[in-house]
């Protein structure tokens, strides 16, 4: 009998890549909402106890951080003198495309959505009860229900490097060329892309 999950499936793929790039990538998460409103107080709809976030984008995986971030610097005619610090992952290969919580069995894959301008990001909202919400709503919504994130940014750039680090297990899809990491459906890939 085997016990290979698909979440270690999926991870021993990703350990295993030998190659940098550029990926097609969809990714969900949820955001659990507020128990009331920070605004006017009224408890949070039913349909807004949690909103899901999909993304699907071209992405740009395996980079070093810190040279991206000294090279765009360079780029906008900055000094080059940023260094990352120390966060809650490590690399568990040297791809630099999957990382482990340091204190939890919780990996990541990180990606890099607008190290190139070309790249291509679209971003779909949908209540509980999967209903579709448009970026205005969402806007409105994660104003006055959904938690505030703080903005960890240092990075001295007119154009900041968005670097964001998805569970494993919220990877819904991940293909370049032959290499392809799916969990969804053609429909669903369509309507991401639409």
């Amino acid at each position: 009998m085997d016990l290979t999950t698909r979440k270690d499936q999926i991870i021993e793929e990703l350990a295993g890549i030998d190659q940098k790039g550029i990926f097609s990538f969809v990714a969900c998460t949820e955001e659990k909402a507020l128990k009331k409103s920070r605004v006017s107080g009224m408890i949070t709809p039913e349909n807004l106890i949690s909103v899901r976030k999909y993304m699907y984008a071209t992405v740009s995986l395996g980079n070093n951080y810190q040279q991206a971030v000294n090279n765009r610097l360079k780029k906008e005619g900055k000094e080059k003198s940023f260094e990352t610090q120390e966060t809650y992952t490590m690399p568990v290969s040297n791809n630099g495309i999957l990382l482990k919580h340091k204190e939890k069995d919780q990996y990541y894959i990180r990606v890099y959505p607008n190290l190139c301008h070309s790249f291509t990001t679209i971003v779909k909202y949908f209540d509980v009860n999967g209903v579709e919400i448009t970026k205005e709503e969402y806007q409105r919504i994660k104003q006055e229900f959904l938690p505030i994130k703080g903005d960890s940014s240092n990075q001295g750039l007119d154009d900041p490097i968005m670097v964001r680090n998805y569970k494993v297990e919220n990877v819904l899809w991940l293909k370049r060329g032959d290499f392809n990491v799916t969990n969804l459906t053609q429909e669903m890939i369509n309507l991401l892309r639409s």
